[in-house]
């Protein structure tokens, strides 16, 4: 009786395995599948070192950005150093254009009215 057990099991897997075993076709097929899935992979792979390439590129350019570009406070402050060392050469021509202006009036070149119409037309009006 235990053979024929033993037979009965045998027999069974036999039949299990003729039923969902794997034929030859199959597994040719899984193996094709298996080696373009690999092709796949290695693509992928090269993929993402290009990436990871890019990635590093960007992150140089970001990087020589912050490092050269001004911010706005900084820009900010060079306008309005600039604007006042404008303001002080203009002041400093204003009183030059003034005292020649005067001088020449002294010398009567200018009238007085004329003399006044050109002091006025400074950047900065001067009184007589």
């Amino acid at each position: 009786m235990d053979n024929e057990n033993t037979m009965n099991e045998i027999l069974e897997t036999v039949r299990f395995l003729k039923d969902n075993g794997v034929t030859k076709t199959e597994l040719v097929e899984i193996k094709s599948d298996i080696v373009e899935i690999k092709s796949d992979i290695v693509e992928i792979k090269s993929d993402i070192v290009e990436i990871n390439s890019d990635i590093a590129d960007l992150k140089s350019d970001v990087h020589e950005l912050n490092t050269t570009m001004v911010t706005k406070d900084y820009l900010d402050r060079k306008v309005q150093e600039f604007k006042d060392e404008s303001t002080i050469k203009l002041r400093k021509e204003n009183e030059k254009v003034a005292t020649v202006v005067r001088a020449l009036r002294d010398k009567t070149l200018f009238s007085d009215t004329e003399a006044q119409g050109i002091l006025v037309m400074e950047p900065f009006p001067l009184p007589k």
